[in-house]
């Protein structure tokens, strides 16, 4: 006899559903990367964490992601040099993907807008706020409802 463990999550996570989406974090702070991996995970997400700016750029020409969550503090390249090289690149589907700025810099949000980020939250950020945020992304971006534009 088997039994299966269900998970059960306050009325506040209602309505959120990752289910496959395919999210590259870029975030060198180890914690935070972590913490936010496995709250992907739990709402049935599949991402990949990398740890610099390097590393992503890596990943992004090896497999297509439907969302980039980008920390814009991170060493040496920062995620304004991230945003300069994928807005740059010449596969439009890689070029437009969809990236949700995650960062403490709240005083640089235009500049970091103006980057081509399309969507910005502050750190530390609000879980529940921020996964139906993303949730309803995924769902436009599958529905074909958004492309490259700021929300």
């Amino acid at each position: 006899m088997s039994t299966s463990v269900r998970h059960s999550y306050p009325d506040i996570f209602n309505g959120i559903d990752l289910s496959g989406a395919k999210i590259l974090i870029v975030e060198d702070d180890k914690g935070a990367g972590n913490t936010l991996m496995l709250l992907l995970q739990r709402f049935g997400a599949v991402p990949l964490l990398t740890r610099s700016v390097s590393e992503a750029l890596v990943a992004i020409h090896t497999q297509i992601f439907d969302v980039i969550l980008l920390d814009f503090q991170m060493p040496r390249l920062t995620g304004f040099n991230f945003m300069e090289i994928l807005r740059l690149h010449p596969d439009p589907a890689v070029s437009n993907t969809f990236v949700i700025a995650i960062t403490t810099q709240v005083d640089d949000k235009d500049r970091i807008l103006a980057s081509g980020c399309n969507m910005y939250f502050s750190k530390p950020t609000n879980p529940p706020e921020f996964l139906k945020s993303l949730t309803k992304v995924i769902e436009e971006l599958k529905n074909g409802a958004i492309a490259n534009r700021v929300i």
